[in-house]
Formats: structure tokens, sequence, C-alpha cells
């Protein structure tokens, strides 16, 4: 009959709009005439096919946001001159420092001042990520790996608890960035952009080293990674959030984190900050030794906003200690991220900034010195293309170390990067 008929169009624009079918439509219009007969069989079976295989929520008050990422470049390193037969520089596609990545959040809300929902993320991961390539190491066929997935339960005065596989708290505490466009071009962790290029030393002969290696500090990115937790984040003070974690991934270790962030304004000056500490206790029973890592770290970072002049600048130390007979010097970094942000072109602020990294008392296998200071430099620059969520970027950084292999000092290399990362 026709409202059959005008049901069965209702529900495919339902469908074809939303990508949903709302289980339960109940619409009924009742029309005085019948036309009789079952002319859309065909259609309202295939409609049903279509209801079988779409997305549905096992709730409609919670909401659901798909979100993620899509990031690679084009790479070029220079290692030094080779004298061993190895080619001493190459090109790839791949991306740096973070993969491509999808996001799934939920929420719903329970009354006023209560909410409770989760977050369940994928990356793609193979030893193409920039903690991983080098001259050895090349894009193969990637992996799906679980990246997050919690669920929490947050109250509007007294905050949020959430439980499950998750970033620690202390994660980037020392990497501020005010400017919020550095991005993958600036991004501060000196082994995400080749960490897997083994080093030449002065003769040209390549070592097990590798660029990585040279950079040993937990540095609040590399050095924390996701693990599974319980965490606290406060509601929001005059700008001020508390965070704490706890975590006890596996029987290697537990870890205690706490976090202070802050992000504000005063007057035309834009302010971000965060300081934290962490505790690492070795807990894995089998042991020899045992062992304890605990180290501060922080970063601030102050915008002039109407010129777009902006520093960030961060540092840390961490303690290692292996049990009662060992008691290692300290591991220390801090840099300095400078630049300036304007909207020149319409389309999108561009950012453009130069940066120094230095770490003393690292230590690496294979190494002849014990402790060893390793630096780098460079710059980039950022052009955001706001319409897309998409930004364009360059960067160059040379990477200089105190390594000594077999009594030789190992070669500056040189990192070169032209890319793109689309945000969805």
């Amino acid at each position: 009959m026709l409202g059959g008929v005008l049901k069965t169009i209702s529900r495919i624009a339902v469908v074809a709009a939303a990508g949903l079918f709302i289980s339960g439509f109940n619409s009924q219009i009742t029309f005085a005439a019948d036309f009789g007969g079952d002319c859309c069989a065909d259609l309202e079976e295939r409609v049903a096919e279509l209801e079988a295989t779409t997305v549905r929520k096992r709730s409609r008050k919670l909401s659901m946001t798909i979100s993620g990422r899509v990031n690679y470049a084009l790479i070029h390193w220079d290692d030094g001159g080779a004298s061993d037969g190895t080619r001493d520089d190459d090109t790839i596609v791949s991306y740096p420092s973070s993969a491509p990545k999808l996001q799934f959040d939920g929420r719903a809300r329970i009354s006023q001042d209560w909410e409770a929902g989760y977050r369940f993320s994928i990356e793609l991961l193979d030893n193409a990520r920039g903690l991983n390539w080098g001259q050895f190491d090349r894009p193969t066929e990637a992996a799906i790996d679980e990246l997050e997935a919690y669920w929490f339960i947050r109250n509007e005065q007294l905050g949020a608890i959430s439980v499950g596989l998750r970033g620690q708290t202390y994660s980037g505490a020392a990497k501020v960035d005010v400017s919020g466009k550095t991005g993958i071009a600036g991004q501060v962790d000196p082994r995400l952009f080749g960490g897997g290029i083994r080093l030449r030393t002065t003769d040209g002969v390549l070592t097990d080293v590798r660029l990585g290696d040279a950079y040993m500090v937990d540095d609040g990115d590399d050095g924390a990674g996701e693990r599974n937790g319980i965490r606290y984040d406060s509601p929001s003070f005059a700008g001020f959030i508390l965070s704490a974690d706890w975590v006890n991934d596996d029987d290697d270790f537990d870890v205690f984190g706490v976090r202070l962030t802050y992000a504000g304004q005063i007057g035309d000056f834009k302010i971000a900050d965060a300081v934290a500490y962490f505790q690492e206790d070795g807990v894995k029973p089998t042991d020899v030794f045992t062992t304890e890592t605990s180290g501060v770290l922080g970063s601030l970072g102050v915008m002039h906003v109407p010129t777009g002049l902006f520093v960030n600048a961060g540092g840390g130390e961490t303690d290692y200690d292996v049990d009662q007979f060992f008691d290692d010097d300290n591991a220390n970094f801090w840099y300095v991220t400078a630049g300036i942000q304007q909207n020149w072109f319409a389309v999108g602020p561009t950012t453009i900034f130069g940066q120094y990294y230095s770490s003393e008392d690292n230590d690496v296998d294979g190494a002849s010195n014990s402790e060893y200071d390793a630096i780098y430099w460079g710059g980039g620059v950022t052009q955001n293309i706001a319409a897309a969520s998409l930004d364009l970027y360059l960067a160059f950084r040379q990477y200089e170390t105190d390594v000594l292999v077999n009594g030789l000092k190992t070669e500056d290399v040189q990192v070169f990067l032209a890319g793109g990362v689309i945000n969805f």
C-alpha cells in the first residue's frame, strides 16, 4: 500500500543520509487509499540487507566520534662518507614520528554532572616507523596495533577516572607546543626521525650503534608508552589540571606518575606549560638485578599573540639505579624551539621555527666510551590548510654525537623531510 511505499522511501533516506539505521522506527502514516499487492518486496529486502550491514550503537544516548590521521613524507638522510661498499645516503617514503591512526570516542550523559565514555584507537605499525627505519630497516607489510583502549567516568566537580590502555601521565610533559603547529616537523624526540640509522665512524665504516641508541634519555615521549593502568585527571582550576596514574603492565615493572598542566592567556601572551614526575620500579622476580628509574621533566611555551613570535623550552633528568651495587649517573636533556606563526596566505597559519636539543651522560652498548653527549639542531616550516585539516611540512635536522666505536668518533647524520599529515 502507499503507506508501505512511503515508509520504504523514508527508511532508504535515513540509511543513505546517516549511514545508521535506528531500529524500532515505527512512524505510522495511514491513508484511505490502498493500492494492494506487494510492489516493493524486492526493495524492502535490499533495504533490510543494508540495515544488517550498517554500524549500530548499542545505546542511542552514547555518542560516537570517529577521527584519525594519515601521515607520510619523503625522507632523505646522509650518514657520512662510506668506505665499506655500503651506501651513505638514501631516500624513502615513510611516516616519521607517528604512524597513521584511527580513533573512536564515545560518551553518554548520565546526569547533569556525570558522564561516562570510552576511547579505542588503533595505529599502523611496522618497521618503517620513525623510531626504526634506517639502512637495513625499510617499509614492509604493516600491522594494525591497538594504541589505546580505556573507559572513563567523569564528574564536573570531581574529575575523571579512566581504566585501561592509554598514554602515561608524564608522556609529552617536556614537549609543550604553544603554537600548536610545529607538529611532525618540530617534534622533539631525537629518535623519531630515523632512529634505526646506523652510525658510521670517521673512517667510513658502519657500526652496530643506531642513531636512536645515541639518545638514551627517557624524555617523556619515547620513554613513556601506552600501558595498562588506572588514571585520574582533575577538573580545570584556573587553567590548571592535575593528573596521576599507576601502571602495572606486566611482571617487569610498575610505574607511578604525576603531572601538573596549565594553559591560558595573560594579556597578549598565550602560555602553556607542564611539569611531571615518574618512578618506575623493576619487579620481575627472575632478574638477578632489580632496577629503579625515576625522572623529573617539564616544559614551557610562550607566544606573543599579536606578532606570532613564540618560544618552547623544556628538559628533564632521568635517574637510573641498578640494585644496591650500582648508582648510574643521571642522564639529562634540554631543548629550545623558537619561531613565528602568521596567517600570511589566508588558507591557514604558517609556522616557521628553529630548534636545538642537547642530552648528556648517555650510555649505549657497543660504544667504547660509557658516557657521552649528543645534540641535534635544525628547523622547519609547517603550512596549515584549514579547509582540509591538512598540514604540509618541510624539516631539516643534523645529529651530532660524541659516541666512540673502536676508538673512532662517529660521523654526523643529516635528515630531510617533506611531507604532510591530514587529520579527520
